[in-house]
């Protein structure tokens, strides 16, 4: 198999049909491009269709976090945060 190289303007010109705010001439950093990209794949590959009612950051204090325990805490967490969200970017 051959590989060749591919200009950085190529994909920039071709992530710009998508998200003409990086197509302005601005300069952009590439963690703002990546950040854009990996969102974009996580919503377009994430097969949660209807997003189950609720969909808020899970808040846990002081109080709940002494009874309960950081690992049960960050177990509930993750487990609300999959509801909403199951891609492979997850």
């Amino acid at each position: 198999s051959s590989s060749s190289a591919h200009p950085p303007l190529d994909l920039l010109l071709a992530v710009a049909k998508f998200h003409p705010f990086l197509a302005s001439g601005e300069m952009h950093d590439s963690q703002e491009l990546l950040s854009w990209l990996m969102g974009a794949l996580h919503e377009d590959l994430n097969r949660v269709r209807k997003r189950p009612p609720g969909g808020q950051a899970v808040v846990v204090d002081g109080d709940q976090l002494a009874t309960y325990g950081p690992e049960r805490c960050a177990a509930e967490a993750w487990q609300e945060h999959l509801r909403q969200n199951r891609s492979v970017i997850v």
